[in-house]
C-alpha cells in the first residue's frame, strides 16, 4: 500500500448482467443458468425478491 492512503478504500462491483423488469427475471435467469432452466418455485421465489424490490435489478442504475 503507498503511504498516506491508509484511510481510501473503494468498491468492485461486478454483475453478470441484470434484468430491468419483472417479465425479463425469467429469460435472465435461463441465461445466467447457461439454458438450464430452474424449477418453478425456485423461479416464483426469485421473481417474488425481485418484485419486491421495484420489479428490477437496482444495479442497472447504479452500473
Amino acid at each position: 500500500m503507498v503511504e498516506g492512503n491508509a484511510n481510501r478504500w473503494g468498491v468492485l462491483l461486478l454483475a453478470h448482467g441484470a434484468p430491468e423488469r419483472l417479465a425479463d427475471v425469467p429469460e435472465f435467469l435461463l441465461h445466467v443458468r447457461g439454458g438450464r432452466p430452474l424449477p418453478e418455485a425456485a423461479l416464483q421465489e426469485i421473481v417474488r425478491r425481485y418484485a419486491l424490490i421495484g420489479g428490477g435489478s437496482p444495479l442497472l442504475k447504479w452500473t
